[in-house]
Parts: C-alpha cells; structure tokens; sequence
C-alpha cells in the first residue's frame, strides 16, 4: 500500500498548520546553513598545509613523521641497529620520553627548554611537534584556547610547550581566517594596475595569498563591467549572465555560500564603510584609482580617535564598488540558506519556542550559539541541543565517575569539561609500521570507563585498536554521538565519510553496539522535554535528512516537516510515498517545503 505524502505548507492551510504547534525544534546544517561545501572545517586545507609543511621540513625544526617515529622507537630500544649519525644527532638534540600522567599520556617525545635543569618535571620540557600534529596543535589553540587573536600571540602560546613551531606555520594557517585577520596584523596591500582602464584586468586571489614576496588581502578593483572582474580564476567569457554564474561557481567553492546586496542596502546591513568613487573616463589607469584607494585609507585612519589605526579591522570591511553607474555588488560570505534566519526569528515572533537540534558533535553549545547569532538566528546556550552535550547529559545522569576515551572532535571535550567529567584520547594518533607492533607499545588506561565515537578526521588505527579493546570490558559504556553515513558536498564529485562510518568501524571490531545519543534516537528529545515541559504533540520537527530528522520525529510522536534544500529530494518522497515498505512510509514527513524561507510569505 503507498504511502502518504507530505503535504505542502500553502497559504490556504497555514494557519491550520501554525495552530498545530507550540514548539519547533529544528535541524541545523542544510536547513539553516548549506550542507558542508568541499572547504568547510578547513580538511582539504589541512592537506594542503601538511603538505607544504612537509616540503619544508628538511630546512627547518619540523620533524617528518617517519623521523619522529624513528627517534621514538629508537629511545625506545636504544640497541636497535641505526646509523651512527642519527645516534649522534639524537643525543646531541637530547631528546626525551616522558610520561605526562595529568594528560593520560605516555613516551612523549620531549627536548629541554633552553637554560633549564634536566630533571623528570614536565616544565623543564617542550613537547617535540611533527609534521602530523602540526595542523591539530595551531588549530586548537586558534579555535579554542586563545581564539583569533593573531598569529604572534598563537605562536607565543604554542612556543611556552612545543618545540619546532616556526612563525610561517602559524602565519600559514592564520592567513586563510578573516577573523584572525582582522584582530591580527594584515598584510600589504598590493596594487594591481593596468595600462588603460578599459582593458582586461584579473587577479588571481591564491596566487597572491602565496606571492613570494609576500601574502596580501585582496580588497577589490576597478572595472567598468561585471565582465571584467575576475576573481580567483580567469573567466573566459564576456556576457554578464554566463560571467554571473562562473563567478558564483567558482566563488562558492572557494569562499563558501555568497549574498549579494545593493552597496546601499549592504552598507546598512552589515555596517560597511564603502569608498564611494566613480571613474568614467576612458583613459584612467589603475595607478590613480590605486592613489585614492590610499587616500581614502589616510582619511580614515586621520578620523580614528586612536593613534595606533586599526588598520586591520577596516581592510575587510571595506567594499569597494564596481565603478559604474548600475553595478554596485557586495558579498557577504557565511550567509544563510536564503531567510531561514528570518523565517524562524519570525515563528518565535509568533511565541513559537525554538530549539535547535543537531547530530553534530564538533561543537559545543556555546559555540554553536555564537555561530546562530553570526548568522542572524536568534537563539541562546539553552536552545541549543547537541550530540556532544546529550552525551554530556547522558553519563552524569549516569553519575559516571570514571574517564572518557574519545574518538571524535573537541565539541565532546569542552562539553564533558563542563559537567566535570575526565576524557583522553582527542589527540591525533598517527601510526606506520608492522600493526602486530602496537601490541608492545600501545598502553591503555585502566581509568578509563567508556568510549565515545563520533565524527573524528583523525581516525586511525591505533584509535580504533584502543576503543576496540577497552569495550572489551563489558561494564565500559558504549556511546555513539550519531550515526549519519556521510556527508554531502557542494561543488565536488567526492564523498565525506560521516560519524556512523566510525562508530560502525568500532562497533564491528569491538562486536558490540552503542548507545547513539543522536537523530533519530529519542535521547535528544528526552534531554529537554522534561526540563522544559515541552508536549511531543505540540511540536514541530523541521529538518531536511528524512532518515535522521523526520524518523527522530516519528520515533518522538512529533509533527514533523520536511525542507528540500539539504539532503532530500523529491524524487525520493515520490519514492518512498509509492514503496509498499512501511519502514520507507516512517521517512514521510507531515508536511515539506522546498525550502525555510519559503514560509515567510505565509506567515505576512
């Protein structure tokens, strides 16, 4: 028998539709925001960055990964057969293991801090940094430690307990974020000039973030046309429409989702300061547009109540028109999937309450309030219902009193710190050589009380060998934060493996199943129904992943609505409506839009 289909949200029945619902918790990722694009977290660019740290290593301290190895396998064995030279190299640097028992760690490689004391303390040591760890480390301490503060204060912080962190690593990663730009010191500005205003002029954004003599914000240029601006990659045509869509595509995938905006309106919008110049005369070059770019700088820097100008937190505020009569464009980067934010600040103008709900376990509550707010969401810490929090919930109800081993990303660590529960295990863990060999080597923790697994991009096999084996104690708890497959990815052909990839990789090892703390089981749920006295009858869930979101709906007796800009398709509720398989009916929603925003116009 087919099943029913969702019903589309139209003006006809929308009040109807408000008057079944007092609560809506909604899904996060490909409703509010676009599902992850090729560039998000940063992962291809981590490659890239190991890469080039790699080509370095030979001329700096960085250590490659197989040397890092073999000077630890080597203190280890101090008989094993090596070059006399590479003996000599090691006691000369002298290198250290040392067991950092506050930290759940063992046989770290250490080397002496200049001027001080040999002993046993771990203060009188800097932890010794590979190629592999490299990226983790810098990315830590920006995202959470000391966040955007610049590259020299990460650098100052990094060099107080690692060794070999060299000033163009952590400038290399802090290039590529605007905010650390902002805070930190910029980079010049290069002047890019042509002969003649009217000929075709372009520049190429990563080559100049990559210029030999140095990085540079690109800031913008003049043209006369649309069909003249050329960002990131030449455009190789000349009508407005195709040179519009090669700009959004290849802007997208560089820079992520893009909103333009009337300069007028934008300036508002985003509090822009735009410098207001026209040229419409054929001969002028870029050298004088270049001048009064500097002008109009110094005239800014003159207004500044600060002798010391921020130079740093106006050069990415500036929008700099395309300087014709009708072309006024500005990009506003980390935008929204259209008005979601509008659509539900204006179902909690209604008096509906909003819970934002997701199997995203990268994030802890407060950081994901300060990424809602970023966005135009309006929403606090306590409306924010995460994998990473649920499973904090979950083992102090528990009143679990041992450690976490986790196989996942820093969202569960700060969310475990916040109800005071001990964890090991977020550090990168790279392995090569014979596998049989980690069974001398790899030690395991006796405080150790369960495992979490999640989405982790430094999933290894001595991570899977450690989880494996400490669930083999069946009074270890077992604990997935989701189970979703993968990830899709706008602007590429490749697949991103998802947290239940991982948790089903330690499941099949460890020949046990886990308790999942995220969509569709109904733990999410039950984490804020009783604390807020919310009715399942009278709440709304709003997702685009029918098999996580709507079945989690389902499972929780929910209203539930499908939106068609992330996951789902059409095609695929025509499938299941006409599949005579009841477990394909339970992915049908109530309702469905093709996407948020489409609900504003209901609600006028």
């Amino acid at each position: 028998m087919p099943g029913k289909f969702p019903q589309l949200v139209e003006r006809s029945h929308v009040k109807e539709f408000l008057d079944s619902f007092d609560i809506v918790l909604t899904d996060c990722d490909g409703l509010m925001t676009p599902r992850v694009s090729i560039m998000d977290d940063h992962e291809l660019y981590m490659a890239e960055f190991a890469d080039e740290i790699l080509s370095r290593s030979s001329s700096s301290k960085m250590l490659s990964e197989d040397k890092f190895l073999a000077i630890i396998s080597h203190l280890r064995n101090p008989q094993e057969k090596v070059s006399p030279k590479f003996k000599w190299w090691v006691k000369t640097k002298c290198f250290r293991l040392l067991d950092l028992p506050k930290h759940g760690l063992k046989d770290v490689l250490v080397i002496p801090k200049k001027g001080a004391t040999v002993s046993r303390s771990s203060r009188s040591y800097l932890k010794v940094v590979n190629t592999c760890k490299l990226y983790h480390i810098i990315h830590k301490l920006h995202s959470q430690s000391i966040p955007h503060t610049g590259y020299k204060k990460i650098l100052r912080e990094a060099s107080k307990e690692y060794y070999g962190i060299a000033r163009s690593y952590v400038q290399q990663y802090c290039n590529t974020c605007p905010t650390c730009q902002r805070v930190g010191p910029t980079p010049p500005v290069k002047h890019g000039t042509s002969k003649k205003f009217l000929d075709r002029y372009q520049i190429n954004l990563i080559s100049m973030i990559h210029c030999p003599d140095g990085s540079y914000n690109h800031i913008g240029h003049v043209t006369d046309h649309i069909t003249k601006l050329h960002v990131l990659f030449p455009l190789k045509t000349i009508t407005t429409d195709e040179v519009s869509t090669m700009i959004e595509e290849r802007v997208l995938a560089y820079l992520g989702p893009l909103h333009m905006f009337l300069s007028d309106v934008g300036r508002k919008i985003l509090n822009l300061h735009t410098i207001d110049y026209f040229t419409h005369w054929p001969g002028d070059d870029g050298e004088r547009n270049s001048q009064l770019i500097e002008d109009e700088l110094t005239k800014m820097k003159a207004k500044s109540s600060s002798d010391d100008f921020p130079w740093a937190s106006w050069l990415p505020r500036i929008m700099f028109n395309l300087n014709t009569a009708v072309h006024r464009v500005l990009w506003c980067a980390n935008a929204p999937i259209g008005k979601a934010n509008e659509a539900l600040n204006q179902l909690r103008a209604l008096g509906k309450k909003i819970f934002y709900v997701t199997n995203n376990s990268s994030k802890s509550r407060e950081e994901y309030a300060q990424k809602c707010k970023k966005l135009g969401f309006i929403a606090d810490k306590e409306e924010i219902v995460c994998t990473a929090y649920v499973t904090a919930l979950y083992l102090k109800q528990k009143n679990f009193n041992k450690k976490v081993y986790i196989v996942g990303a820093s969202g569960i660590t700060q969310e475990l710190d916040n109800v005071g529960i001990a964890h090991t295990g977020i550090e990168p863990e790279p392995f090569s050589g014979d596998v049989f060999d980690l069974k001398d080597t790899l030690k395991l923790d006796p405080e150790v009380g369960a495992v979490t697994v999640g989405l982790d991009p430094y999933i290894s096999f001595p991570k899977v060998m450690r989880a494996a084996s400490y669930l083999s104690d069946p009074d270890c708890l077992f604990i997935a934060t989701n189970t979703d497959e993968k990830f899709p990815l706008s602007s590429s052909n490749l697949v991103m493996p998802g947290a239940g990839a991982i948790v089903k990789c330690v499941e099949t090892v460890a020949e046990r199943s886990p308790v999942v703390m995220g969509k569709p089981s109904v733990k999410m749920f039950s984490s804020i129904r009783d604390q807020y006295q919310l009715d399942p009858s009278r709440t709304l869930m709003i997702g685009d992943r029918c098999n996580t979101d709507i079945l989690f709906g389902k499972n929780c007796g929910l209203h539930t609505m499908v939106v068609l800009s992330g996951v789902t398709e059409m095609k695929d509720l025509e499938a299941w409506a006409a599949s005579s398989d009841e477990e394909k009916h339970k992915l049908l929603a109530d309702y469905y839009l093709p996407q948020l925003d489409d609900l504003i116009p209901l609600l006028e």
